[in-house]
């Protein structure tokens, strides 16, 4: 292992010399931090010997520092075109087998990454462990950025992924308390549970199509994300992909999602607005709990299901429309939502469950279809403005506290 490393440090040094007589314009194209390691892990002691009346080529220097020039030429210099044609790069650089060697050597761990200012394993991204840069730019080459990467890291402002990452991994950026830039490149296809949560100065997410998975509690408490795009792809919104987001206004639910998970978007006290595509079929319970500024909502015919407690708490909702597809409205639905005063209900509907319309203060009646059959405890008490209520006489199970705290005529 001495015997390699001192034949790496010395192609560090050979490398540190032909570079001092490349075009600064070529050199700045090589991340600072890759310069950085080259200086420190060179052999200061090694006296290099170039031969001016030479091509690089045919310099005498050792295979290990022509590997390492195979990969900045392909990494930072090289063209698009030239990256693809591995035989233009064989002709101008190196043989393909040098820039394997460098591969392999990195990929065996010969030394240490911590200089760079990350430990890498292969080409997962580890650990950040360099304290104190607000900007970061993660190098080439990497492919995954590996759980609780950056967990914590209360200095950094912005990160810049390379194209070529696929993954984030679970709570990455977990707590970087000022991260509030990230660029998500285009070769990204998943990001894992956690992975920005508590990330409270992040202002806006722009998550590029070739993203197909989110994970639970993702964008969870940032406190401050006020815009998202998500990828039109997108099926499921997992349980508490947006929980907490206070400073969320508008969102657009792309076209493909079916399923909206717990705790969505539970507290997103800002929302406004929300729009529900034609392909949704279930919201699970909690999605929308605290919404409180939702003023507006259409739930699409394509909706099966609305589990217990989804608009609890959304006391700006004020008229909902509930579709055909809907059989039940389950236990605190629209619980609390204090200034709704128009419901409609479709002749499919069988359950009301317990709690479903609590304290909607501003309800003065509702329409109660013949398809009904249960009405659960307390569904409409401190319904304190409901006045008149027509019941079925088909219904078969009513709680007695069902219209409790009200001054309600229930008519058969």
């Amino acid at each position: 292992m001495k015997d390699k490393n001192k034949r790496w440090a010395i192609a560090y040094a050979e490398v540190y010399e032909v570079l001092k007589y490349v075009p600064r314009e070529s050199v700045d194209k090589i991340p600072e931090a890759m310069l950085k390691m080259i200086d420190i892990k060179r052999d200061k002691t090694y006296q290099v010997k170039l031969d001016f009346t030479k091509d690089f080529a045919d310099q005498d220097i050792s295979s290990e520092a022509r590997a390492i020039f195979a990969n900045i030429y392909t990494d930072y210099w090289a063209t698009p075109d030239e990256r693809a044609d591995t035989n233009a790069h064989d002709e101008q650089l190196s043989k393909r087998s040098e820039r394997e060697r460098y591969k392999n050597m990195i990929d065996e761990e010969e030394y240490d990454n911590s200089v760079l200012g990350f430990h890498i394993s292969g080409s997962i991204l580890e650990k950040y462990i360099e304290e104190g840069k607000k900007t970061v730019i993660i190098p080439n080459g990497i492919t995954s950025i590996g759980d609780y990467a950056f967990n914590s890291c209360k200095t950094i402002t912005s990160v810049i992924i390379p194209d070529g990452v696929t993954s984030i991994g679970y709570g990455a950026f977990l707590n970087c308390d000022n991260l509030s830039s990230v660029s998500i490149p285009k070769s990204v296809t998943s990001i894992d549970e956690e992975a920005f949560k508590g990330c409270k100065s992040l202002v806006s997410i722009d998550l590029p199509e070739s993203v197909r998975t989110i994970g639970k509690w993702a964008f969870c408490d940032c406190i401050n994300l006020s815009t998202v795009h998500l990828p039109n792809h997108l099926r499921i919104i997992e349980d508490g992909t947006f929980d907490g987001c206070v400073g969320l206004q508008s969102f657009n639910i792309p076209k493909m999602v079916t399923s909206i998970g717990k705790w969505s978007f539970r507290g997103c006290s800002s929302i406004i607005s929300i729009k529900l595509p034609d392909s949704l079929e279930i919201i699970e319970k909690e999605a929308f709990k605290g919404c409180s500024s939702l003023q507006s909502l259409t739930i699409p015919n394509s909706v099966k299901c609305i589990q217990s407690n989804a608009f609890w708490w959304c006391d700006g909702l004020t008229s909902v429309i509930i579709p055909k597809s809907i059989t039940r409205i389950d236990n605190s639905t629209f619980r609390a939502c204090s200034r709704l005063n128009s419901v409609i209900l479709p002749e499919t509907i069988e359950f009301i469950g317990d709690f479903a319309f609590y304290e909607c203060n501003e309800l003065t009646t509702i329409n109660i279809p013949k398809s009904v059959l249960h009405i659960g405890d307390e569904a409409f008490n401190r319904c304190t403005n409901l006045r008149k209520i027509e019941l079925p006489k088909t219904i078969t199970d009513i709680a007695s506290n069902a219209f409790s705290s009200t001054t309600v005529i229930i008519r058969y």
